[in-house]
């Protein structure tokens, strides 16, 4: 499920491994007089916009994930609530449909699942 060119969360494959190898490939580019370009993106906060409907329905058609897995899903994402406090005074929030509940804001596949 995770590209070969995936390095986090991989199993010796850090980050710090990503970067050795984007700079053998840019020496070895330049060495062939070739232009390199690397564009890099901060997703730490991707699980955010995490759409819970889409997220739900890949899982069934996409991956097989039916049944009772499925209903167990669906009932800990479906009317979430959360509870916000801001200088002491706290406030019940509305339901939510996007954002990481638990377990999926450390799940990389579960961001890749919803791309």
């Amino acid at each position: 499920m995770l590209s070969t060119n995936q390095y986090g969360f991989r199993i010796g494959l850090s980050t710090s491994l990503a970067v050795h190898d984007i700079h053998v490939n840019f020496l070895q580019n330049t060495e062939k007089g070739l232009t390199t370009c690397a564009v890099f993106c901060d997703l730490s906060n991707s699980f955010d916009t995490l759409d819970h409907e889409i997220l739900l329905w890949k899982l069934e058609h996409f991956y097989g994930i039916g049944g009772l897995p499925h209903k167990l899903l669906t009932s800990y994402l479906q009317d979430r609530q959360q509870y916000i406090v801001v200088g002491g005074i706290g406030q019940l929030s509305g339901g939510n449909s996007r954002g990481p509940p638990g377990f999926i804001a450390r799940s990389p596949t579960i961001c890749l699942i919803c791309e």
